[in-house]
């Protein structure tokens, strides 16, 4: 019986340090805030804005960001949509 509670303990520990990890590795690169942590490889969003071309190159990178759930770097492209266009709804929606 001591044997199974033991084997039981080990497992569980084992299972929790890999989660504990993935995690760590995960708050690291959400916390650099940074827009750019995918670089060109989001896919393509096409998607007609009413704010400049500056602003809707940012606002079609938020998108992307928020389809991969990379939600800092999303809030920093929609900030860059609003900083560089005010009037665009997109920035504020996003």
């Amino acid at each position: 019986m001591k044997k199974i509670c033991l084997w039981g303990l080990v497992v569980l520990l084992s299972s929790l340090s890999g989660v504990a990890l993935a995690h760590e590795n995960h708050s690291e690169a959400q916390a650099s805030g940074s827009a750019n942590i995918y670089g060109d490889q989001l896919g393509t969003v096409i998607l007609p804005f009413s704010c400049n071309e500056t602003a809707s190159k940012a606002a079609e990178r938020g998108l992307a960001l928020l389809h991969h759930m990379t939600y800092v770097g999303a809030r920093a492209a929609f900030t860059e949509t609003v900083e560089t266009d005010p009037d665009s709804a997109i920035g504020y929606w996003g």
